[in-house]
């Protein structure tokens, strides 16, 4: 009788694998060499010293398993690799990689791999496979390497409690794990070092190029490569080329390597409420946003938009910031913006542009200054990168909304305004105005811009800038408005050391106002007659600076001007020194600085500088030494060279008055020109060479006793 049939397989599969035969999983060969099982050492890998540093700790601690997670491209599956590598003679029964991308979630799904991995049979039941995996690793020393882990229940209960086995997992996304079940790994940014490293070492253009590619080790791989697969490339084109808006994620790919698969990845394990944010915030560059800001991009309730940010946060698509502030990085961005052109983007970009000009007019009218409110000067400072994006956005499609934000803004020293965010808000209105609106809006924006143009020192600019301003506030009818354009170019004139057109100019200004009484027409008055004052004062003793002066003063109390007040009499108490009048200057200069302080308004530029030069003039030379330190302070923060060599120089004539002979200031002794150092010694109680018109504690702005010349008196009725 013949025997039973036989039938012979020949398999051609690695050692480790597996064959399914019916019910049963049959491995072929024995269990695998340590590393056998590992992909090759990723090439040219670089730095990750701390990330290292903490998986090797945790191999050695207490949790049985390590999450490594970062941004898209940041290379944790490299980071993995090369650990795995360093850490595969620590476990003698081998390393098993699982690639779970793609993969359908579920606890039983790499079980099943891991058993035929380790040459065991394989149960056709999921459960049964689990509890298989769980009892061999419990007797082995096993390092696992599971990479694009997308459900926390394959890891919960995988391992053992009591076992000499370890899971190094990756995951693009948060997983949610208890804190006992598995140490966490941030992987951060590559260093600028290692950036370079990646990208050849130092040279032209490679810092710029590290810094598109925002530390992401893929992206810098990939620029790496095309840098040597295009010998015509150099890293400064391919930097220029990858700043363009929509060419970035582009621009970063070759053959099948690109960063947007990476960053769509993520995008991919999002809810939709997640992604419509994520959309939302590739609507305008705004540098970081509060909760509200992005629900309002989203178009969404604010209660749903913070947890979406979270999960954003943990998925490395979105930066949380100190402050509750949330941000995009550059990739991050351009794929915000691409995921939104996709989705029907200009109409959605136009409500949401709308929706975040809305925010925004709200909310500077909370944060403005108003009567009896001092400006909220931490949300301007967290909030002036974004007012420049907004104002900009509102030039291509909203005159009266952009004029609206600029004039809120105008007042750049009390809301404390950076120059270059203030200038571009209010240089975007100004070339809107010069298309569009009446030529008036254009007059006003031009005063503005050259008066901070002037305040900066560039009174070049500022000048050019008043070129036809006062010609069009006169052909709209508005001679309130001309006087203030020449009111600012007599200011400039006086600081480019022409008085005698500057005064020209401020009599100009006293004549076009006249018949007007508004109050901004008294302030323009008032600041003029402060110039004739200024003006005349330096010219040299006479009683037309301080009847200038005085009706400065009378115009600035009637308005309530603090500022102004403070500013005259600073002018004061210069004309009262330079006059000799050192009592009347003091208590003049002193007068400026307690409005400042009652006020709150920034003192004048220079007071506490006269104030000391007055106090040692007159010989009181502690007072002298208090007010120059405090002058030369302010000098160096201001970055203002020549006031502080001023107030050096003084602080060294102090020096060599005190009773010691020792020297306060560096610079060597040199006596201002002032007629009023002779009088030092003769009255160390500071009683001045002239009289006042009052006594110190009665000061007042009006003129000394002795007539003027016959050329003052025609000045004065000029």
């Amino acid at each position: 009788m013949a025997g039973p049939s036989r039938l012979t397989l020949h398999l051609d599969a690695p050692v480790g694998a597996a064959v399914q035969i019916g019910t049963l999983a049959v491995p072929l060969g024995g269990a695998p060499a340590p590393g056998a099982g590992l992909p090759p050492r990723p090439a040219g890998f670089l730095g990750r010293h701390r990330e290292l540093a903490e998986i090797t700790r945790a191999v050695r601690g207490p949790v049985r398993a390590a999450v490594l997670s970062g941004r898209p491209g940041s290379g944790t599956t490299s980071l993995a690799v090369e650990a795995a590598h360093r850490l595969a003679p620590l476990f003698p029964d081998g390393v098993l990689t699982e690639d779970l991308r793609d993969r359908l979630p579920g606890p039983e799904a790499p079980a099943t791999r891991l058993l035929a991995g380790l040459g065991l049979p394989v149960p056709a039941a999921a459960d049964e496979a689990r509890a298989a995996l769980r009892a061999a690793l419990a007797e082995r020393r096993v390092l696992l390497l599971l990479d694009d882990v997308a459900d926390a229940a394959v890891v919960v209960g995988l391992l053992p409690a009591r076992t000499g086995s370890f899971a190094l997992l990756t995951a693009e996304g948060p997983l949610a794990l208890p804190d006992d079940a598995a140490v966490r790994v941030e992987v951060g940014d590559l260093g600028l070092d290692d950036a370079r490293a990646l990208l050849g070492g130092p040279g032209p253009g490679v810092d710029e190029l590290a810094a598109v590619c925002d530390g992401l080790p893929l992206a810098l791989r990939i620029a790496a490569a095309r840098l040597a697969a295009e010998p015509g490339l150099t890293p400064d084109r391919l930097a220029a080329a990858l700043l363009g808006r929509h060419r970035m994620l582009a621009g970063l790919q070759i053959g099948d390597r690109t960063l947007r698969a990476s960053l769509a990845a993520a995008y991919a394990h999002l809810g939709p409420t997640e992604r419509r944010v994520l959309r939302g915030l590739g609507v305008l560059p705004l540098a970081d946003v509060t909760p509200a800001t992005a629900a309002a991009l989203a178009g969404l309730d604010p209660e749903y938009v913070e947890p979406a940010l979270a999960v954003l946060v943990a998925a490395h698509l979105v930066d949380r910031l100190p402050g509750a502030r949330y941000a995009l990085r550059g990739p991050a961005r351009r794929f915000a913006e691409e995921a939104l052109r996709d989705t029907g983007g200009e109409r959605l970009s136009t409500g949401a542009r709308e929706r975040v000009a809305h925010h925004y007019a709200r909310a500077l009218d909370r944060a403005r200054p108003t009567p009896g409110r001092a400006p909220d000067h931490g949300w301007f400072a967290a909030e002036w990168d974004n007012l420049v994006v907004v104002a900009e956005d509102l030039e291509r499609y909203d005159r009266p909304g952009l004029d609206q934000l600029a004039d809120v803004l105008a007042d750049r020293h009390a809301l404390r305004g950076p120059w270059p965010h203030w200038h571009r808000v209010q240089a975007a209105a100004l070339r809107r105005a010069e298309t569009e609106g009446p030529p008036e809006r254009r007059a006003e924006l031009q005063v503005r811009i050259a008066a901070a143009q002037r305040g900066r020192g560039r009174r070049d600019l500022a000048l050019a800038l008043l070129d036809g301003a006062e010609q069009r506030f006169l052909a709209a009818g508005d001679p309130v408005g001309a006087a203030g354009a020449v009111r600012a170019r007599a200011d400039v004139h006086h600081e480019l050391g022409e008085p005698g057109r500057a005064e020209l100019l401020y009599l100009r200004v006293i004549g076009l106002l006249r018949t007007h009484r508004g109050a901004e027409a008294l302030e323009t008055a008032a600041w003029a007659l402060h110039g004739l004052g200024v003006v005349a004062s330096q010219r040299g003793p006479g009683d037309r600076a301080l009847q200038c002066l005085a009706g400065a003063l009378e115009r600035f109390r009637v308005l309530d001007h603090a500022a102004g007040q403070a500013a005259t009499w600073h002018g004061i108490g210069e004309a009262r020194r330079l006059a000799g009048d050192l009592a009347g200057a003091v208590e003049a200069y002193r007068r400026g600085g307690a409005v400042s302080g009652e006020r709150g308004v920034p003192e004048p530029a220079g007071l506490r500088q006269g104030l000391g030069e007055a106090l040692a003039a007159a010989g009181r030379a502690s007072a002298a030494t208090v007010e120059l330190a405090a002058a030369l302070r302010a000098a160096v923060a201001a970055g203002d060279r020549a006031a502080e060599a001023r107030a050096r120089r003084w602080l060294a004539v102090v020096g060599h008055q005190e009773p010691s002979g020792s020297s306060v200031g560096r610079a060597a002794p040199s006596c201002p020109s002032s007629a009023s150092m002779s009088s030092s010694t003769a009255n160390p109680e500071g009683a001045g060479t002239t009289p006042s018109s009052g006594s110190g504690s009665e000061l007042t702005a009006g003129p000394s006793p002795r007539r003027s010349s016959d050329g003052d008196d025609r000045r004065d009725r000029a």
